[in-house]
């Protein structure tokens, strides 16, 4: 019996397996007007991708009842990102048209979020004086929170 060829990865396929190996893949707002389409407050992940950074965003436009916080969100993001769904919640971005500001731990359900000028960052994306930790953390029975 033959084994069959494995196809070759892809770039793309690379910095998602980078960032898998750590379990987390970068959390980031926008820094310029290039992804100005994109919904305020939507939570936007992404990995470096031929001199660029390959975002996906969920900002959970049409109202799914699963998607309650920003970690949902992210979440979403997330396995669009490393699944490579088609989408057209997805860019390729400049590195200085975003900012990164965490960073979100999949299996834990968890956005870190750093200290600093990218936590304000963070809050002024969200829209929010102060940033409520229960929006940083993944809702359902997975992650032994409810949903």
């Amino acid at each position: 019996m033959m084994e069959q060829e494995r196809p070759a990865v892809t770039g793309y396929e690379k910095a998602v397996e980078a960032a898998l190996d750590e379990q987390k893949i970068a959390v980031y707002v926008p820094a310029t007007m290039r992804l100005a389409h994109v919904k305020a407050g939507s939570a936007i992940v992404g990995t470096p991708f031929r001199g660029g950074v390959l975002v996906d965003y969920e900002g959970n436009l049409h109202g799914a009842a699963n998607l309650k916080t920003y970690a949902d969100r992210a979440l979403h993001a997330w396995g669009r990102h490393v699944k490579r769904y088609p989408t057209v919640a997805r860019a390729l971005v400049e590195p200085y048209e975003v900012v990164q500001v965490g960073s979100f731990d999949p299996e834990a359900g968890v956005v870190a979020v750093f200290r600093g000028t990218q936590h304000g960052a963070l809050k002024r994306w969200l829209g929010v004086d102060d940033l409520d930790e229960a929006e940083l953390l993944c809702t359902g029975a997975k992650f032994g929170r409810p949903s």
